[in-house]
């Protein structure tokens, strides 16, 4: 077991005594074991805090030129594609510094190939944070609700779905009426009429799928209770999250101490994967696959473009939730990304929340 620091998100590098092993050795010289298991943990809190499938390479890259361009405004001006993309990276690098505050420094002394070896490393350690929390979730979501009927048929994983009543009706964008006989056929059916895209988000990710306001969306937003006990069952050994009791601190995965927005969008993908029928969870967006990376992405937008005291209660609500507190020591609005994404149908749940809040701080384009 590893010991950290108090700090709300940052654990440094650290090796099983307490004392600090710099990144640089861990990934240019010999590993034992118990690095390894650092480099793992490292590279899968950065998939929880910051970012899924990005390489890390591209991240520390961008950071570390940033660092030494400064703003990026003037020489990437009239390229808005480039600039967002560019600029999301550098605030993801941001959020990689609360991981491995001293990165720069190690990369250095990795020498120039530090950047790709270090972005590597931390890469497989995400990989493999990120099989195990899918495993996971679709093995526990079956306990994580009072279902109707005989669930033994779901744990084939082929069996859940749009085919499912129960996981259909999570499943079913908030737009649609699950109970109309029409819009269940469709979903099954794949009908072009009823879409189900990156943008069409689920009921579960509300309070209660079965009453979501479509007039006022954001009302019991991402406060899902199967999105909970999701980032609960993540953050925490199975020990404190049983029962449904309120988890206990000295019983955390990984030394994070309060709700972060990446932890949560993190949790609805995983838990919106574990519903489907898929039989593989990937980023998808060809070759008939779900485009889970999209879906990801759209949240972190939509968020991004809430208004700044919504962002603040509902980040309250959450570590209420599951650290049994309001207080939040990491001001996110200096971390979140300005995210890309494609143009969706104006019917979408997506846009449909947009128009509510009568934002413009959601950027569209074309290519993604």
């Amino acid at each position: 077991m590893f010991n950290f620091p108090v700090s709300p998100l940052t654990p440094g590098a650290y090796n099983t005594n307490g004392h600090r092993v710099p990144l640089s050795s861990l990934v240019c010289g010999p590993r034992s074991r118990q690095d390894t298991d650092l480099l793992i943990m490292l590279g899968g809190m950065f998939g929880l805090l910051g970012e899924m499938w990005k390489p890390i390479n591209k991240i520390i890259t961008t950071g570390i030129e940033s660092s030494r361009e400064g703003t990026l405004s003037e020489r990437y001006k009239g390229n808005d594609a480039y600039f967002l993309e560019r600029n999301r990276n550098r605030k993801l690098f941001r959020v990689l510094l609360y991981v491995v505050p001293d990165l720069i420094d190690q990369c250095r002394k990795c020498g120039p190939s530090g950047p790709r070896r270090i972005g590597e490393a931390l890469d497989g350690g995400r990989r493999q944070i990120h099989s195990n929390i899918v495993r996971m979730v679709q093995r526990s979501i079956l306990d994580w609700h009072d279902w109707d009927g005989d669930m033994s048929e779901v744990v084939n994983k082929a069996n859940r779905g749009f085919n499912h009543a129960e996981f259909g009706r999570l499943l079913c964008p908030a737009s649609y009426n699950w109970n109309d006989e029409k819009v269940r056929l469709g979903l099954q059916t794949n009908d072009k009429e009823y879409p189900v895209g990156a943008s069409d988000w689920p009921a579960f990710m509300w309070e209660d799928p079965r009453n979501i306001d479509t007039d006022q969306l954001l009302k019991g937003f991402l406060r899902g209770q199967l999105i909970v006990k999701a980032v609960r069952s993540i953050l925490f050994r199975p020990v404190s999250t049983r029962n449904g009791n309120q988890p206990k601190p000295g019983n955390l995965k990984y030394p994070i101490r309060e709700v972060t927005f990446g932890i949560v969008t993190y949790a609805v993908t995983i838990v919106r994967f574990a519903l489907s029928s898929e039989p593989t969870f990937y980023p998808g967006g060809s070759d008939g696959k779900w485009p889970y990376q999209k879906f990801y992405t759209s949240i972190v937008a939509i968020i991004t473009a809430m208004d700044p005291e919504d962002r603040k209660e509902l980040k309250e609500w959450w570590n209420l939730q599951v650290f049994g507190h309001r207080q939040g020591h990491v001001d996110e609005d200096n971390l979140m990304e300005t995210a890309l994404v494609e143009a969706q149908e104006e019917d979408s749940v997506m846009w449909r929340m947009i128009a509510q809040m009568h934002t413009d701080k959601v950027w569209s384009v074309l290519s993604w």
